[in-house]
């Protein structure tokens, strides 16, 4: 049987609810108050969805729990398992996801270094060599050398 329950509380079952409530209370409180903030502020966002899920899940567990064993039925369904999986898997992706963002912001930064501060004009060569690009129109011809960076999503004729 799933928890190991039939008609009395077993170890196995007390187990399950243990392990299940303390993953449910430490890794679940986090999306559950995001939850709650979101909801205050109308944003139905996924850690609502996340929370609803396992607090479904933990709840249907529990209640099967105690009927299987106090009033002694023969319905024993426990699955305090999927709960924390979905809470593993979810902070998981969290995890995963803010690495990324870190890693990305790291790329932009680097992109953003090799954006040149100074600029060659075309027709102003000889007299003044370089100028400050903020000073330069969108539409003014630079004269580039080997070497020079260019800002990314800067075109080149």
């Amino acid at each position: 049987k799933a928890a190991g329950c039939s008609g009395r509380l077993t170890r196995m079952a007390m187990m399950q609810f243990a392990l299940g409530s303390s993953i449910q209370v430490l890794v679940g409180a986090r999306f559950m108050l995001a939850a709650a903030k979101g909801l205050r502020a109308g944003n139905y966002g996924m850690d609502l969805l996340v929370s609803l899920a396992t607090c479904t899940v933990y709840a249907y567990s529990t209640l099967s729990l105690v009927e299987c064993c106090v009033f002694e039925s023969g319905h024993d369904h426990s699955m305090f398992d999927t709960s924390a999986m979905l809470l593993f898997f979810v902070s998981l992706g969290k995890y995963l996801e803010a690495g990324a963002k870190q890693r990305a912001s790291g790329a932009i930064a680097s992109l953003l270094k090799l954006r040149p501060k100074m600029a060659a004009r075309l027709s102003t060569r000889a007299a003044a060599p370089e100028q400050d690009l903020r000073d330069l129109l969108a539409t003014t011809e630079l004269e580039l050398v080997p070497a020079d960076a260019l800002p990314p999503g800067d075109v080149v004729v």
